[in-house]
């Protein structure tokens, strides 16, 4: 009845929150994990999980906060991909345990008007889906001592993910490492 959607600063209503008014979100989310038994030791696991929403749409009478004259009851939410997903497959002995992701991201709009060219400021276009893999490792010394590694983005991928402050990228590779101590 009242959603609260992000504004676009090209609309000058400022990086804040607006009322979107009365809105419809459809859609269905599924989930399906696997062990995968291996051998010598070693189990796989694999695990899918996607957002599909056909539908998140404005409902009712609205008219756009970039151009006030302009109807866009119909027009899709502005972030709101139509898939989101994810696909993790994993190996783990004993001692240690490794995994992969990817998470992809549809394309999604940035405004009410469903505005696909960016714009010259970059407040405003759509926003290319992306496909990014993560990867982890935990190596299990003793019963009080583990070691663990992250590796989120390893193509170091440059991406947009919000536009409402310019363009603004995601994360580029980004590289942990630590350990876990239990006294």
């Amino acid at each position: 009845e009242n959603q609260i959607v992000p504004a676009s600063v090209a609309g000058g209503s400022g990086a804040s929150l607006t009322s979107a008014g009365e809105t419809l979100h459809q859609g269905l989310e599924a989930l399906a994990q696997a062990a995968l038994p291996i051998g010598a030791g070693l189990t796989g696991h694999l695990r899918l999980a996607w957002t599909w929403l056909p539908d998140a749409e404005y409902r009712g009478t609205r008219f756009s906060s970039v151009d006030p004259g302009v109807r866009v009851t119909g027009n899709r939410l502005p972030y709101a991909a139509e898939h989101v997903g994810s696909l993790t497959l994993g190996v783990s002995a004993p001692r240690w345990r490794a995994q992969v992701e990817g998470v992809y991201t549809d394309e999604m709009f940035t405004d009410d008007l469903n505005t696909v060219p960016v714009t010259a400021n970059g407040q405003r276009g759509l926003i290319a889906s992306h496909l990014v893999w993560n990867a982890t490792a935990n190596l299990y010394l003793t019963e009080r001592l583990d070691l663990y590694a992250t590796v989120k983005n390893l193509a170091d991928k440059t991406y947009v993910v919000d536009m409402t402050r310019g363009l603004v990228p995601g994360s580029p590779r980004l590289v942990q490492a630590g350990f876990t101590a239990r006294f």
